[in-house]
């Protein structure tokens, strides 16, 4: 096998050059630089994800004695999109070197495109208020509920990329300017690969000290705590979009270049969960702790789905080598 790859390598190299033949494979060869925004929506399951961590790990709705029910857990700062910057060599093809038959065929042009989307946090879920746990079991009827004062936050943190084979279709005579001194060069085509999904969310909650007076031990500062964090890790996942564009040649080989698409992907990926919920009792006098109750999250994997699906649009410098 690398001696195959080889090979076609050396022929390349040495038919691009023009050493075996008369003519290269290739008749054009650009470099581009795009940047623009990619619109995509979170799907359910994703949503889903974060209300499950707040229901289950943090009100801990499934405990039948001990949990919170007042909280609104559907109100999210969903993502609706990211910057995204795009780097893509293209090279036009000559047909005519591997069909005789369209020797002078000119438009199919290939290349690689490598995109990043930069390094984005997001606060998806942002609760400031009480959060009432009602205990019917306990024994002191001052513990059967307890109201605290807590912020509650999840921040989404992701770094995105994707590797792409592109093929277009180039009109290359293209459309002249009014001053006939400009050109208009648009094209259309596809672009398949995978994409790299990194990333995670993480959950923090704290509390005011709330105090409460018990008959066994007084009057004590109650207090609660979490810290939940899901992360995935090279998660990959194929991607097709649909591309249409062109190029408005500047001057010399320079030229604009405009590209609108619409992606395709959507990544199954198992989420690593590490955290601990904790309540604790202090004297409010000596600080001394009184009462501790820590508990880790029940699952230490679920599955989500996160989707890129969305259209594009990309602006860019394109500079001609060949």
């Amino acid at each position: 096998m690398i001696k195959q790859l080889l090979t076609i390598l050396l022929f390349i190299l040495i038919s691009g050059t023009g050493l075996h033949a008369a003519e290269p494979f290739y008749y054009n060869l650009q470099l581009n630089v795009r940047t623009g925004y990619h619109m995509f929506g979170e799907t359910d399951d994703w949503k889903d994800g974060r209300e499950k961590i707040l229901k289950e790990d943090v009100f801990r709705q499934n405990d039948a004695n001990f949990k919170s029910t007042n909280v609104d857990t559907a109100q999210q700062n969903a993502v609706s999109g990211l910057m995204m910057f795009q780097v893509e060599g293209i090279m036009g093809i000559n047909l005519g070197k591997f069909v005789k038959s369209l020797r002078k065929f000119r438009g199919f042009r290939a290349g690689y495109a490598f995109a990043l989307y930069p390094f984005a946090s997001n606060t998806s879920y942002d609760y400031s208020g009480d959060v009432i746990f009602s205990d019917p079991s306990a024994a002191d009827p001052a513990l059967q509920s307890k109201t605290y004062s807590s912020t509650i936050k999840i921040q989404d943190t992701m770094l995105l990329m994707g590797h792409s084979l592109s093929f277009y279709y180039f009109h290359e005579k293209g459309f002249l300017s009014r001053t006939k001194k400009n050109k208009l060069i648009p094209y259309a085509g596809i672009e398949i690969g995978v994409g790299i999904l990194n990333g995670k969310r993480k959950l923090q909650m704290s509390t005011d000290p709330l105090s409460i007076t018990t008959v066994a031990d007084g009057a004590n500062d109650y207090t609660y705590k979490a810290t939940v964090q899901e992360s995935f890790f090279n998660t990959f996942s194929l991607r097709l979009a649909p591309v249409i564009g062109a190029q408005y040649h500047l001057s010399g080989p320079h030229y604009l270049d405009v590209k609108i698409g619409f992606n395709i992907q959507t990544a199954s990926m198992s989420l690593d969960r590490d955290g601990v919920i904790t309540e604790t009792a202090k004297d409010p006098s000596t600080q001394n702790l009184l009462i501790t109750y820590s508990q880790k999250v029940a699952e230490e994997t679920r599955e989500s789905t996160y989707s890129q699906t969305g259209l594009f649009f990309l602006i860019g410098y394109t500079v001609g080598l060949k």
